[in-house]
């Protein structure tokens, strides 16, 4: 019994050794299968991790291009602000222009209405400058005829007298 104990034991342990090598076989497959699929992760991790990378990278790049355009959007709106400040004043200015030579046309004309009284003045003092230096000419004249005459009658008045006062003066 000892020998057929023993066998069996034997057989036993060889069965039991058969099915923990094919455990172990399955076991190993099992790992290598695990292995292959832990590979695979791991490779479909490290392409996820430079996808996530290439992502961030090109989010990290729009968030630059977004900045630059908001940037340049601020930049355009503050030009354009001043752009219609500025057109705001060029059209307040032109119409202070327009004002101005209006003012100045108005005044040009006011000038030009004195300017053609002032004319009109001078010729109307000098025509009558003319005519009272004509007067004052013609009034020298008949001044001096009137003094000619006044002396001649004067003359004639003391020579009427002479001989009077001298018979007056022989009569005595």
């Amino acid at each position: 019994m000892s020998f057929d104990a023993l066998q069996a034991r034997a057989t036993a342990t060889e069965n039991l050794l058969g099915e923990a090598r094919e455990h172990r076989l399955a076991r190993a497959e099992d790992i290598r299968e695990y292995d292959r699929c832990a590979g695979e992760t791991a490779m479909e991790r490290d392409a996820l991790h430079t996808r996530v990378s290439e992502l961030e990278a090109e989010r990290i790049q729009r968030e630059s291009e977004l900045a630059e355009v908001s940037q340049a959007r601020n930049t355009f709106s503050d030009r354009s602000t001043a752009l219609a400040r500025a057109e705001d004043a060029n059209a307040s200015f032109n119409e202070r222009i327009a004002a101005l030579e209006a003012t100045l046309a108005n005044e040009k004309q006011s000038v030009e209405n004195i300017i053609h009284e002032l004319n009109a003045a001078v010729q109307r003092e000098n025509l009558e400058r003319v005519v009272v230096e004509g007067a004052l000419e013609s009034g020298r004249k008949d001044f001096a005829q009137l003094m000619r005459e006044v002396m001649t009658l004067q003359r004639n008045q003391q020579a009427a007298e002479t001989p009077t006062r001298r018979r007056a003066a022989n009569a005595a």
